[in-house]
């Protein structure tokens, strides 16, 4: 069968880059030829122009506005990321809208909506294509796998709801990524969704090592850290955590890549097989991220989540509650007690267990997928 995946943008996100990887490779070893559909905001010199024009008005209007980076320095900053898209993901062609006609040469037999944050409204301009609406063929197959909103309540206006709700009615089978998802899509959708896991953790330790050829891990007496919302609280944190646990801190990403007051080769991407390294050489991790703490999981590191409740907890709570690791999970927006987060980084996981809670989703994940996509 051929399949095309529609997920959010391929740039710099190591969580949403891996969780694509992991699907194609799931599904090509099911058999299936598969295509991720490349489609992006328009990064042309044109665009540039007009988005200069308009940070100009704003400024002369006295509201504040960034100008926008030249599209040759973007691509500087996204070169390792795109390598590694250019090896690992199979894509169509670059699309700035998704495009029926540009699609239908590729002759694809189904859709694969997910995974990630697809159908969270603030992250798609266009929510409606992420349910498909491009796809005028009822004989076309649509499946959303683990499927994201991100947040745990419904927040899509009546009109967009309707239109949403009337896409979702053509699918084949819709399945979430969070257990609070199956509640909202029942109530706003008026379909059935079952959980599933992020397509990440349908691949193993030994999957991601011999795929992507990582060298050998070498623990490295560090606590890594990953985090997508620094702040003072957190940095205090870490310093106290460094001490108690006689560790160095090592940030796994580039804290600068949003710094927009740094020349853009200091903003550069590191390279997402470093990303996964960072976390595999680590005896302890820190992180706010779901992918974050996905991968501390798939390579067995003892780890704590920060929960972020602006970006929405349920995503933590449904991975965690489903592999018995919910203590993990801390709030950051409480007082985080350097004593207690230490004695919880060295409190021992039973590792075996949690394997055989992931290997039991897989199977339920795995047949999901390989009913609906049956030839």
């Amino acid at each position: 069968m051929k399949i095309g995946i529609l997920t959010q943008p391929l740039h710099t996100n190591y969580g949403g880059l891996l969780q694509a990887f992991a699907l194609q490779t799931v599904l090509k070893r099911m058999g299936h030829t598969v295509l991720t559909v490349d489609w992006a905001h328009d990064n042309s010199y044109m665009q540039w122009v007009i988005d200069c024009c308009k940070a100009s008005i704003h400024r002369l209007m006295l509201h504040p506005a960034q100008f926008p980076l030249l599209p040759y320095k973007v691509k500087y900053m996204r070169r390792f990321t795109d390598s590694f898209i250019a090896s690992y993901i199979a894509i169509t062609e670059s699309m700035h809208r998704i495009s029926a006609k540009k699609l239908e040469k590729y002759g694809f037999d189904a859709y694969v909506v997910g995974s990630d944050q697809v159908w969270r409204l603030a992250y798609n301009a266009h929510i409606e294509w992420m349910y498909l609406s491009f796809v005028k063929d009822r004989s076309v197959k649509r499946v959303a796998y683990a499927a994201s909103f991100g947040i745990d309540y419904w927040d899509y206006p009546q009109t967009i709801s309707q239109t949403c709700a009337d896409l979702a009615q053509r699918f084949d089978c819709i399945s979430v990524r969070e257990k609070e998802a199956v509640r909202i899509v029942n109530d706003n959708l008026g379909m059935p969704a079952q959980c599933v896991l992020d397509p990440t953790l349908l691949l193993n330790a030994d999957d991601y090592e011999q795929i992507l050829s990582l060298p050998k891990a070498k623990p490295n007496g560090s606590i890594g850290v990953y985090m997508l919302d620094m702040n003072e609280e957190k940095l205090e944190l870490l310093n106290a955590l460094q001490h108690q646990l006689h560790c160095n801190i090592h940030i796994i990403d580039n804290p600068n890549t949003q710094n927009r007051h740094l020349n853009y080769k200091e903003r550069q991407s590191p390279a997402v097989e470093d990303w996964l390294n960072g976390i595999r050489q680590s005896d302890y991790v820190v992180t706010d991220s779901f992918h974050g703490t996905a991968f501390s999981i798939i390579f067995h590191k003892s780890f704590i989540c920060l929960g972020n409740k602006n970006r929405g907890n349920s995503r933590f709570s449904s991975i965690l509650g489903i592999t018995g690791l919910g203590s993990r999970l801390l709030d950051s927006s409480t007082e985080l007690l350097p004593d207690a987060v230490a004695n919880l980084l060295c409190e021992p996981i039973d590792w075996p267990v949690v394997d055989m809670r992931k290997q039991s989703m897989q199977n339920t994940s795995y047949s999901l997928l390989a009913t609906y996509l049956r030839q």
